[in-house]
C-alpha cells in the first residue's frame, strides 16, 4: 500500500484561478517572510531528491 505524501509548492510557481480559495491567514504567514528565505525555501523544496522535482 503506498501512502501519499503531501507536496507543497510554492506560490511564486502557481497560478490562482478565478474563484479560487487562499486563506488570508496563508497569505499573511507568507508575506511575512523575508525575501531572502522565501528564495532560499523556494531553492531547498526545488533541489530536493526526493521530492517532485528531484
Amino acid at each position: 500500500e503506498m501512502k501519499s505524501a503531501a507536496t507543497y509548492v510554492p506560490i511564486e510557481l502557481c497560478v490562482l484561478v478565478e474563484g479560487q480559495r487562499f486563506s488570508m491567514e496563508n497569505l499573511s504567514n507568507y508575506a511575512l517572510q523575508k525575501e531572502k528565505e522565501r528564495l532560499e525555501r523556494i531553492k531547498k523544496i526545488v533541489s530536493a531528491k526526493d521530492g517532485q522535482w528531484g
